[in-house]
């Protein structure tokens, strides 16, 4: 069967060895595509591209890691004055990329974590920065906490996670990591943006992560410094008070349970509760 292609403007070329190249997924075909058409000066990080799709952030993890593994993308960081790895760059290419050897199995237990931003190289896809330094190596936790940026720098955040949460697994290591570079992206206080967040799931006697997703999904593009996540969580406080006082008499524990299943709704947590339970909690508030 012959397919029709419907041809208009604001179109990508890309090299069809990617798409034909059956050792690679459709989501990584599909990831490697959109990628591929995004401009040049275009820098973005995993919460930006996960706004452009249905998948969750495993799948676009998963679809990273798989275009990587098979030489499409290379991960570069460059490295401050004091030679600590700071702003990150992603180099995209259409043909596999393989100057250095995988490793069968790796000597340390956290593997190097995804970074932010990327780079096409549609125009030269050799032209590589002389100044990025390719970080191959594998990196412990310990390792981690020494790149702190100042006050509330991710040091802090292992150090409050682990006090206050619990033990910090190589998974939780990596998830700290990912949360802390998106919003070192996209803000100037990122660990004490982030601290803030626990500070608010403890206060709701809430020691689950998805939970303080939940809250720091609510300050994306709004928080930029500490004070605006504090302005942020005032307003909802004063929000949540003037709902309370509108309720009818007697109903403030409904109300409570009301503003917890939002809380947790917002936090992505799986509930038993359905949707026609939290009508009905509406209705006792203000029906």
């Amino acid at each position: 069967m012959r397919v029709e292609k419907m041809k208009r403007s604001g179109f990508t070329i890309i090299n069809n060895g990617v798409l034909n190249n059956t050792q690679l997924s459709w989501k990584a075909k599909g990831l490697f595509a959109y990628l591929w058409s995004q401009s040049d000066s275009w820098d973005f990080y995993e919460v930006e591209v996960l706004k452009h799709s249905t998948d969750g952030r495993a799948s676009l993890r998963a679809g990273l890691k798989e275009l990587e593994e098979h030489g499409y993308l290379k991960r570069y960081r460059n490295r401050d004055d004091k030679g600590i790895l700071r702003e990150s760059k992603w180099i995209l290419s259409e043909q596999p990329m393989f100057d250095f050897p995988k490793l069968d199995k790796p000597t340390l237990d956290y593997p190097t974590l995804d970074n932010r931003t990327l780079t096409s190289t549609n125009q030269n896809n050799t032209n590589l920065n002389e100044n990025a330094v390719v970080d191959t190596s594998l990196v412990n936790i310990e390792d981690q906490q020494k790149q702190t940026t100042g006050c509330g720098g991710f040091a802090k955040v292992v150090d409050f996670y682990k006090t206050n949460f619990g033990l910090l697994n190589s998974y939780m290591a990596e998830e700290l990591r990912h949360t802390y570079d998106e919003w070192s992206s996209q803000s100037e206080e990122p660990g004490g943006i982030i601290i803030k967040a626990m500070q608010i799931a403890l206060a709701k006697n809430v020691r689950n992560w998805k939970f303080v997703c939940g809250v720091l999904r609510q300050w994306e593009g709004k928080a930029r410094t500490l004070a605006d996540a504090e302005a942020l969580e005032a307003e909802h406080k004063n929000n949540r008070t003037s709902k309370s006082k509108h309720a009818k008499p007697g109903n403030q524990k409904t109300m409570e349970n009301f503003d917890d299943l939002a809380n947790k709704q917002n936090a992505g947590i799986n509930m038993s509760e359905t949707l026609s339970d939290i009508e009905a909690l509406k209705n006792q508030l203000y029906g």
